[in-house]
């Protein structure tokens, strides 16, 4: 008897940007069309549909949205809010829904969805407390575990663009920054999280308080790191596109980032800026703007060595430094916080780099020796030619809590190379779980719909990729 999935995980869609492949286009141009699934949407809701209702006969899986789902940096929320709402249409038809449960874990591309939605919760509890009653410091961050979570925070946005799309009322239950699902003997799990706080720079300001205030002691959990930085990522990363004439511009900062001609471009721009509207004594406008320029091709280096940018590895030297020390320092401290032990079988998956992989690691201090590591990848396109690492997954879950992924693409420049596959984090010897054997006998990648879905998709990334350079040429970055 085969097991009924009862987790489904997708992340970086990337709603309402031009460049994810989810987000539909005006017919042979390049604007946004947000009233319309876009064709790459529709084939892949037609592949979930189908391995779920292959596998699901008693109860629909639950929907969980690791992060980067609407893009709130790149896109208004208007038109990010219509794109998600093209999903909801195809996958929560009144009567038909795939999903019987909906969970949401922000990223930082929507990270303002959080900010949101426990802001809702804080009043909620102002609302609920006695008048004289102490309030309580608004917390930053919610439970790991879902039976751990006894006030539930819920994204009231997302909750009323289902009802709106489907016509059917759903809770969304929001878990920032990680989620944790035990099996019933309390012996697996399987940890969901974005992923930004994998890399340095959504922990800026904690760098530079080490740096500024060395005697200071540094976050011990997850939510004294997000205390220090959410401002900060909720900033540059989830508001700042949504600011007016200004964030008009901020794409294009972004793209520029991207080729080194762009960088020098902006730091020649902001060096020149600078040294005009803060006069140095003694330096003449010439001498202050070249080292202004010194000091930001600096601080610029540091600030585009950016995961996705990396085409070298799945996982490079420093973000895999940046994973190990979330795993080991905040993640598990979160688990002994509220379990009081470490599961003897770990799972984790996460998205943000938009490089998809599975992968078993070791030595991770106080863990089994072994941990499944899971990586979703995106579904957004960022350069002018394939880039093979660069690829979206969807991470299955069964009851038992084994794991797959469906591999759903990586870029490629031959057309033949676009086909799904299954795949699962395993070491050495070690045997394949039962359930990654059941899904590959259902998952043929010659047939409908995968093969449909695999031809769809190397049109519309062809379609983006020079949407993208036609932008780049114009705006002469290379």
């Amino acid at each position: 008897m085969m097991s009924e999935i009862r987790y489904v995980s997708i992340s970086d869609m990337h709603f309402g940007e031009e460049d994810s492949i989810l987000t539909n286009l005006v017919s042979g141009g390049m604007d946004v069309d947000p009233t319309k699934p876009s064709n790459c949407l529709k084939k892949l809701v037609d592949c979930l549909e189908f391995i779920i209702n292959k596998f699901n006969k008693n109860k629909k899986p639950v929907l969980i949205l690791n992060g980067d789902i609407l893009e709130l940096a790149l896109s208004t929320m208007d038109i990010a809010a219509m794109a998600f709402g093209e999903f909801i249409k195809l996958t929560m038809k009144n009567g038909k829904e795939l999903f019987d449960r909906i969970i949401f874990i922000p990223g930082n591309h929507d990270h303002h969805l959080w900010e949101t939605a426990r802001e809702s919760q804080y009043i909620n509890h102002i609302d609920n407390i006695k008048a004289g009653d102490r309030l309580e410091l608004p917390r930053h961050t919610t439970n790991l575990f879902i039976d751990k979570q006894k006030k539930k925070v819920h994204s009231t946005i997302l909750e009323n663009l289902i009802d709106k799309y489907s016509g059917i009322k759903k809770d969304v239950h929001v878990f920032y920054p990680n989620l944790g699902i035990m099996d019933e003997n309390g012996k697996r799990c399987v940890i969901f999280t974005h992923g930004h706080y994998t890399e340095e720079i959504y922990t800026l300001m904690t760098l530079l308080k080490e740096l500024l205030f060395p005697k200071q002691e540094l976050p011990k959990n997850i939510n004294e790191l997000e205390a220090e930085n959410y401002a900060w990522i909720d900033f540059f990363w989830s508001t700042l596109g949504r600011s007016g004439e200004v964030g008009k511009n901020v794409e294009s900062v972004y793209e520029k980032l991207l080729y080194v001609k762009g960088q020098m471009d902006i730091i020649k721009r902001l060096a020149d800026g600078l040294a005009k509207q803060f006069d140095l004594p003694g330096w003449g406008d010439r001498w202050e703007s070249w080292n202004m320029r010194f000091l930001l091709k600096h601080a610029f280096k540091y600030v585009s060595r950016r995961e996705r940018i990396d085409t070298g590895s799945a996982l490079s030297f420093s973000t895999e430094e940046g994973l190990r020390k979330y795993v080991k320092v905040y993640l598990r401290e979160q688990v002994y916080r509220e379990l009081g032990y470490m599961p003897e079988d770990v799972t984790i998956v996460f998205g943000h780099t938009h490089k998809a992989f599975e992968k078993d690691m070791r030595n991770f201090p106080g863990y089994p020796k072994w941990v499944n590591i899971y990586n979703t990848g995106g579904w957004i396109v960022e350069t002018t030619r394939p880039e093979p690492l660069h690829g979206g997954a969807i991470v299955l879950v069964d009851e038992e809590l084994n794991s797959v992924s469906l591999r759903m693409y990586n870029e490629s420049e031959e057309k033949e190379d676009y086909m799904v596959s299954v795949r699962e984090a395993r070491h050495g010897s070690e045997k394949s779980n039962p359930f990654y054997d059941e899904i590959s006998k259902i998952v043929n990648p010659e047939e409908t719909p995968w093969s449909e879905f695999s031809k769809t998709v190397y049109s519309s990334i062809i379609t983006r990729e020079e949407n993208l350079l036609e932008r780049i040429e114009r705006r002469g970055y290379i």
